[in-house]
């Protein structure tokens, strides 16, 4: 691996990422890690987990993190996908490396969970012989959990998220490849956003900026990340104005691979001294303007 960002796209003078190449090798120590644990079968619902095993980059809705899509991780097969109506089409287009998807509704109401455990799930936990097997589970709403073993008595339910946790702790070549170039987009957010900063200029001016930046470069934020869009009132004041969580970006992605600003500029339990020169510029700004 080349020691310095080598950018956003594949290219044909230089070779970079084999992304197919790293899927396969993050299923291979999933699996591995489901082998350790002496599971038949992964299923895992956290957003995490379920990209980790099948890249997929779904529609988010806040506080439903096990109840829009699944997968299903089986020794000899494919991860198979289990994905909400709105995602379908999408996977069936541009995601060959799935070969099994099933659409699911959102696991919460009662009567569709078993529908979906009765005439989606059940079958494929037949195909593969594991209607009496031992499934590791990450995460999931009661509902389903009571579903699942009311139909399978014979099933047992495990920790299946400490082996996605293992399966993911240590970082391989290529994903540290993408942390590093989401780290180079970092940096340059937080230049765009300190060079942004003067006199007169609204908190939503800087954070613009940096927006405009991480966009340009290839960048995201994590679909749920409001950083920049949660306004309040304090106080009867006549504006609303940002929360001071909400000022800078909180994370900048590259291929769903995070920097965490707020750790970055972290040493040793304290700021560097451009995360001081930033959090005291903004001090003296706000200073300055209720001065006036």
């Amino acid at each position: 691996m080349e020691r310095f960002a080598q950018g956003a796209f594949h290219v044909a003078y230089e070779q970079r990422l084999d992304l197919d190449a790293l899927r396969s090798k993050r299923v291979a120590l999933a699996d591995e890690q489901r082998r350790k644990a002496g599971l038949d079968a992964l299923l895992v619902w956290k957003d995490e987990n379920c990209r980790y095993l099948t890249d997929l980059r779904p529609q988010l809705i806040a506080g439903k993190t096990t109840a829009l899509n699944g997968a299903l991780l089986v020794e000899g097969s494919a991860p198979i996908l289990f994905c909400s109506g709105g995602e379908r089409d999408r996977v069936d287009r541009t995601m060959p490396w799935i070969k099994e998807v099933h659409t699911i509704p959102i696991v919460e109401e009662r009567a569709l969970i078993e529908g979906m455990v009765d005439q989606i799930l059940g079958p494929v936990l037949r195909k593969h012989r594991l209607a009496d097997g031992k499934i590791g589970l990450d995460e999931a709403n009661t509902v389903f959990v009571k579903a699942l073993t009311h139909k399978f008595p014979k099933l047992v339910l495990q920790d299946g998220d400490t082996p996605m946790q293992q399966a993911r702790m240590i970082k391989l070549p290529e994903e540290i490849t993408l942390l590093e170039e989401a780290t180079a987009i970092a940096d340059a957010v937080t230049a765009s956003g300190v060079s942004a900063i003067a006199p007169g200029i609204r908190e939503c001016e800087i954070a613009a900026e940096a927006m405009r930046t991480l966009f340009r470069l290839g960048g995201e934020l994590r679909p749920r990340d409001d950083s920049f869009c949660r306004l309040r009132r304090e106080h009867g004041a006549s504006a609303p104005y940002l929360q001071r969580q909400d000022r800078t970006p909180r994370r900048c992605g590259f291929h769903r691979y995070w920097c965490q600003l707020e750790r970055l500029f972290r040493r040793r339990g304290a700021y560097c001294d451009l995360r001081r020169s930033l959090c005291r510029a903004e001090k003296d700004l706000h200073r300055g303007l209720r001065c006036t």
